[in-house]
């Protein structure tokens, strides 16, 4: 899945760029951390786990909007 998100290159510094998310792949969301991106469902949503198995879903504008990698 492709998403223009913020990545940090730096401590600090973010820029944002595109890249591609993959299933599994470790993301910051918010002001949580080690959340799993897990894919997006049929109605668009990004779904996340974190680490108790929880599951959540989000909007795609959202989840571009507060992600970081």
């Amino acid at each position: 899945y492709d998403f223009e998100v913020p990545v940090r290159k730096k401590r600090k510094e973010k820029k944002s760029e595109t890249i591609t998310l993959e299933i599994g792949q470790k993301v910051r969301y918010v002001f949580f951390s080690n959340i799993t991106f897990e894919g997006i469902d049929e109605n668009g949503d990004v779904i996340l786990k974190d680490k108790s198995g929880n599951i959540k879903k989000v909007s795609k504008s959202l989840f571009q909007k507060y992600v970081e990698i």
